[in-house]
């Protein structure tokens, strides 16, 4: 009787022991699972900002490359440079930057041979004109215009003669004698000479 209750006893122990472990078993394995589980979404939250880190880089290399391609090869309309252009009737066949300058300010009014000079420009809002101006006069539109008319009101010079066109300009230095213009390298015709500009 009593060796039935000991090892009854014993029995109820021992699986007390066995399911206490298992309990410590499961709980470490659940507090284990829920770690590795906080753990990968740590991780996965660094691996998503290094991807966008890294996309971030990649998208400012792309943008840095299309632009110096823009600087590097302009656009067709920019691609042009400028031309002075004379009448083939001028003798002339290089002319100073400064004396561009003072031709088209009116300060020039004669060639070396003392044939009349006759400039034409074209309008404010042409990009040649404006290219022009920015390289040869150093002045923008606006303030070449001002010029101008401070000219014209205090009767120092008349207005300059303008086209509309280069074709118009063109057409005008071809046809006119001592006539000076300016137009971009793809309007260049036979019918006019083109200067050398030393710089």
């Amino acid at each position: 009787m009593y060796i039935l209750i000991f090892t009854s006893t014993l029995y109820r122990g021992r699986n007390s022991s066995r399911k206490a472990k298992s309990r410590n078993r499961c709980g470490r394995h659940r507090y284990c699972l829920n770690g590795f589980k906080s753990f990968s979404v740590v991780s996965t939250i660094r691996q998503t900002g290094r991807v966008i880190m890294n996309f971030n880089k990649i998208t400012g290399l792309v943008t840095a490359f299309i632009v110096g391609i823009f600087l590097l090869f302009p656009c067709a309309g920019g691609a042009e440079d400028v031309v002075i252009i004379t009448n083939k009737s001028v003798s002339a066949d290089t002319l100073k930057e400064e004396d561009v300058k003072n031709i088209f300010i009116g300060k020039m009014t004669s060639w070396n041979d003392n044939q009349k000079i006759n400039f034409a420009t074209l309008p404010n809002g042409d990009e040649i004109h404006r290219a022009f101006l920015k390289k040869f006069i150093k002045r923008t539109p606006e303030q070449y215009s001002r010029y101008w008319k401070k000219q014209i009101f205090t009767g120092k010079s008349k207005i300059p003669r303008s086209f509309q066109t280069e074709k118009g300009l063109l057409e005008y230095v071809a046809s006119t004698k001592g006539a000076i213009g300016y137009v971009s390298t793809g309007q260049i015709t036979d019918d006019i000479k083109v200067l050398t500009i030393q710089f």
